[in-house]
């Protein structure tokens, strides 16, 4: 596919804007005492396949657990659910050649227009988001609430630090208060 060179620029910009680490955006209810807390069940957790499953719920327990709660089978101060969602995301890959282009009326030191070309071509890739909801079941309220979103590694090993690097930044300010604010 050709486009031009300056819808190349264009679209090379907006691609730099998008790249960077994953999104990580956590809530919490404000009039929630998390002093309160101790203890926590699991109400579920859902990803794309059973051995994902089980590497979230391990990471979310290592985290909560380095935070002071305790796992009980049921009947927790909170309640835990979490869920994986895959989707396929596209990027545009572009390479650009040509000349022109500087000061006077058509880019150009003498004038004229600038040419090239320039080809593009296009990449799927997976994006997971991780959505964690921790709610108090006495008050029926969610208290806290988690999200990781990102690109995913092809390689699994990589997933798993990655879903380990993510948690750990969820979890920085948790719970809240926690950290002087």
């Amino acid at each position: 596919m050709k486009i031009s060179t300056c819808s190349a620029l264009i679209v090379l910009a907006m691609m730099l804007v998008g790249v960077a680490g994953a999104t990580i955006i956590t809530d919490y209810d404000r009039k929630a005492n998390f002093s309160n807390y101790k203890t926590y069940s699991w109400e579920s957790v859902e990803t794309a396949n059973a051995m994902w499953d089980q590497r979230v719920k391990d990471a979310i327990d290592s985290e909560l657990a380095a935070k002071g709660l305790k796992e009980v089978e049921s009947g927790g101060d909170l309640v835990v659910h979490a869920f994986g969602i895959t989707r396929l995301g596209q990027d545009v890959h572009v390479n650009a050649s040509g000349w022109g282009g500087g000061f006077g009326p058509w880019g150009g030191w003498g004038g004229g227009p600038a040419f090239g070309d320039a080809t593009a071509t296009k990449s799927t890739y997976a994006i997971g988001t991780l959505i964690i909801e921790i709610s108090d079941p006495n008050s029926k309220r969610m208290v806290w609430w988690g999200l990781s979103d990102q690109s995913l590694p092809t390689k699994s090993d990589k997933a798993i630090k990655n879903l380990d690097k993510d948690l750990a930044k969820m979890f920085k300010k948790f719970p809240p208060g926690s950290d002087g604010k």
